[in-house]
């Protein structure tokens, strides 16, 4: 393919302004001729396609690991299989699991409150009031999603729901809000209640912040 492209028979990919035009024509394309959607990146015509896998795992359900290159969690370990087949076959002749990595999860509780983040966020938005029910120390992420909802990447309706420049940076918001998450719940009790964007964040959030957030305004396209 790298060949085609330097040949002219293949264009480039596109940048990510042409990423996100594509993104966001296919959703409206979809929505718009009655394919309902399952996820920000699955559809469904009917019930039988509910893609269960990409659903539950992402909801935090065990996974058994099943061939080379798996991976999955089971009683609060994770882990993966070799991903180079002769490895992977070479220890099965040994008689040995073809396990490449494994190590235990992180705490129940903070499993659980990564797990709700992913699985919102694959459904397009972030239910905060729940977050602070399984963990108060949770409302240092407030400033996050005002932040984020100030550059067009979330509107707060109830609860804070994707745009279509956020449904497109899914992805690097989800990586985000879980890691800090996991900062909040490693420096412990927050200090007082945060209640502007800037100023109030411990020293750890606000580097989280300055290395994951997507340098992002709602003008993620050239064309939406």
């Amino acid at each position: 393919m790298e060949k085609a492209i330097k040949n002219g028979k293949v264009p480039p990919c596109a940048d990510i302004a042409g990423q996100a035009d594509m993104y966001i024509a296919a959703r409206d394309y979809l929505l718009s001729r009655g394919v309902e959607r399952l996820s920000l990146c699955h559809w469904w015509r009917t019930k039988r396609e509910r893609s269960l896998y990409n659903t539950l795992a992402r909801a935090g359900a065990d996974v058994y690991a099943l061939g080379c290159g798996a991976g999955g969690h089971f009683a609060g370990i994770s882990w993966m299989n070799e991903r180079v087949l002769s490895d992977y076959l070479a220890l099965q002749k040994k008689g040995l699991k073809p396990i490449m990595m494994a190590g235990h999860q992180v705490d129940a509780l903070l499993g659980m409150i990564c797990d709700k983040i992913i699985s919102d966020l694959e459904k397009g938005l972030v239910d905060y009031r729940s977050l602070l029910v399984l963990d108060s120390r949770m409302e240092a992420l407030e400033n996050v999603l005002s932040l984020w909802r100030e550059r067009g990447l979330m509107q707060e309706v109830g609860v804070y729901h994707l745009t279509k420049a956020g449904e497109f940076w899914h992805v690097s918001l989800s990586q985000s809000l879980v890691e800090c998450a996991q900062v909040i719940w490693d420096d412990g009790e927050v200090d007082s209640p945060l209640e502007e964007i800037n100023g109030k964040t411990s020293d750890a959030l606000a580097e989280v912040l300055a290395e994951f957030l997507p340098d992002s305004t709602a003008r993620v396209g050239r064309k939406y």
